[in-house]
C-alpha cells in the first residue's frame, strides 16, 4: 500500500505519539517508581547528519517519509495494545507488557524524529506546500524550536510568515524564535502589537524582548560592517571538525587583532583537537577550550581585553567571543553564542573575536550539559550518569586563510592564573 502525504493524517499520527508518551511517562517509569528530581535538559541527536536532507529533492524527501508510515503506526499501536494489557495483568506478566511498551516507544521515537527533521525540509522546498505539510511543519517547528534547533526552526517559520502574512499564531511563535536568531524585524512586530504575549514568556526571552529595540539598531551597524568585510572578502577563518560536524568561523581581526593572533596561533599548534565543548547552555551559548580529551592543560597566560574598545563588536547569534574576566583560566576559552547576549560588552568584558558562517545548524545540537538554576542566572553542570554520552568535542581543527605578511602571535600578560 502506497501512502501520500497530502493524505495521511501524519500530523494526528505525531501528535498523539508525543501525547502517548507524556501520559504514560509515570507507567513507563514502573521499573524505578521512586520519585526523581527533574532530569537534566535532553540532548538533540538528529536521525540524519547535518546537510543530508538538505541535499535531497523533494520526491526523495516525500518517499522517505511515506517509508516511514508503516512502522510508526505499527509501533503505535503495539505500544497502546502493550499498556492496555499491562494494566490487566498478573505481577508475573506485568514486567513483559512493560517491556514491550518500552521496545516499540523507542522504535516510535527513531520514527518520530526522522518526521520531525523531514517536515521542516519537505516545507521548505515545496513551492506551495499544503494544509497538511503546514500543519506538520508547523507543530514540529515548534518541537524543533523547544529542542534547541531554533536555527531551523526560524528558516521554516519565516517563509509561513510569507505564506501566511496575517496569521497571528504564526506571528507569535515567530517572533519567539526569531528574538534569538538576529531577525529583530519580526521579533519587533509582536513587541508593537502582542506586548501581553511577551510577559508570559520565559525570563530569558522577556530580556531580550526588553532590550530589543537598542540592540535592533545595533544589529543594523552590525550587518553594514559585514557588508563591507563580505566586499573586502579578506578576513582570516578557521574549520573546526567536531563530533557533530563542521564549523566555519571568521574573524574579527580588524577590531580585535590582538585576540584574533592569539586565536590563530592556538589552532595552528593543535592546541584545540581534542578541546570538549564542556559547558553547553540550550539557546544561549557552548564554551571549549578549557577541559581536553588528552588531559591538556590550558594556556598559563592571559591576553589584553579588546572588549571595551570603540569599535568593538556586539554579540549576537553565532558570535564568537572571549570568556568573561575573572571567570577563565588562561586564554584559550571562548563560548560561541547560538542567542544574542545584549549585556557581555558592557559587563562582563567578553571581546567579541569572530562569528560562525557555516554550521550554526551544528552548534545547535551540540551536547547540552549545563542548565540555569530555577530562578536564576547562574548555570550548574548536569550530573553525567554512568554509560551516558560524552560531551561533544573539537575533533580537528585548521585555518582555512590568514592575511598575508601578519604573524599570528600572542601578546602575552606577564600575570597568570596558574
Amino acid at each position: 500500500m502506497t501512502f501520500s502525504f497530502s493524505t495521511i493524517k501524519l500530523t494526528s499520527l505525531a501528535l498523539f505519539f508525543a501525547c502517548v508518551l507524556g501520559i504514560s511517562s509515570g507507567w513507563a517509569q514502573i521499573m524505578q517508581p521512586d520519585e526523581k528530581p527533574a532530569p537534566p535538559p535532553k540532548n538533540v541527536v538528529l536521525a540524519y547528519p547535518v546537510g543530508q536532507l538538505e541535499a535531497m529533492s523533494l520526491d526523495q524527501l516525500n518517499a522517505e517519509l511515506d517509508g516511514l508510515l508503516p512502522g510508526f503506526r505499527e509501533s503505535l499501536k503495539a505500544m497502546w495494545a502493550a499498556k492496555a494489557q499491562y494494566q490487566h495483568a498478573s505481577k508475573n506478566d506485568s514486567y513483559g507488557y512493560g517491556k514491550a511498551w518500552r521496545e516499540n516507544a523507542t522504535l516510535g521515537q527513531v520514527s518520530y524524529q526522522k518526521i520531525k527533521e523531514l517536515s521542516l525540509e519537505i516545507y521548505l522546498k515545496a513551492q506551495q506546500p499544503t494544509e497538511d505539510q503546514f500543519r506538520l511543519a508547523f507543530q514540529m517547528a515548534l518541537v524543533s524550536g523547544d529542542d534547541g534547533r531554533i536555527g531551523a526552526a526560524n528558516r521554516v517559520l519565516k517563509k509561513m510568515l510569507e505564506l501566511r502574512p496575517d496569521d497571528e499564531s504564526v506571528w507569535g511563535s515567530a517572533a519567539r524564535i526569531a528574538a534569538f536568531t538576529n531577525d529583530y524585524q519580526i521579533a519587533d512586530r509582536l513587541l508593537q502589537e502582542k506586548p501581553k504575549l511577551i510577559e508570559e514568556l520565559p525570563q530569558q526571552e522577556t530580556i531580550l524582548f526588553a532590550t530589543l529595540k537598542g540592540f535592533g539598531e545595533r544589529w543594523e551597524k552590525e550587518k553594514t560592517i559585514r557588508e563591507a568585510e563580505a566586499k573586502a572578502d579578506d578576513l582570516p577563518r578557521v574549520e573546526f571538525t567536531t563530533s557533530k560536524g563542521k564549523i566555519v568561523i571568521e574573524l574579527f581581526e580588524n577590531e580585535a587583532p590582538d585576540t584574533v593572533g592569539n586565536f590563530v596561533h592556538l589552532v595552528e599548534s593543535g592546541f584545540y583537537e581534542g578541546a570538549f565543548f564542556h559547558q553547553v547552555l540550550r539557546n544561549f551559548r557552548a564554551q571549549t577550550g578549557l577541559y581536553s580529551r588528552n588531559r591538556r592543560p590550558p594556556t598559563d597566560y592571559e591576553i589584553t581585553s579588546e572588549a571595551k574598545a570603540d569599535n568593538a563588536r556586539k554579540i549576537f547569534r553565532g558570535t564568537i567571543a572571549t570568556i568573561p574576566r575573572g571567570f577563565t583560566v588562561g586564554a584559550s576559552e571562548f563560548s560561541i553564542y547560538t542567542a544574542p547576549n545584549p549585556f557581555a560588552n558592557e559587563e562582563y568584558e567578553e571581546t567579541v573575536f569572530g562569528r560562525v558562517i557555516a554550521g550554526m545548524d551544528v552548534v545547535d545540537i551540540l551536547k547540552v550539559n549545563a542548565r540555569f538554576r530555577k530562578g536564576s542566572s547562574v548555570s550548574e553542570r548536569v550530573n553525567s550518569k554512568q554509560g551516558d554520552m560524552p560531551d561533544d568535542y573539537i575533533v580537528s581543527a585548521k585555518v582555512l586563510r590568514k592575511r598575508p605578511n601578519v604573524d599570528y602571535q600572542p601578546k602575552k600578560l606577564s600575570t597568570s592564573k596558574k
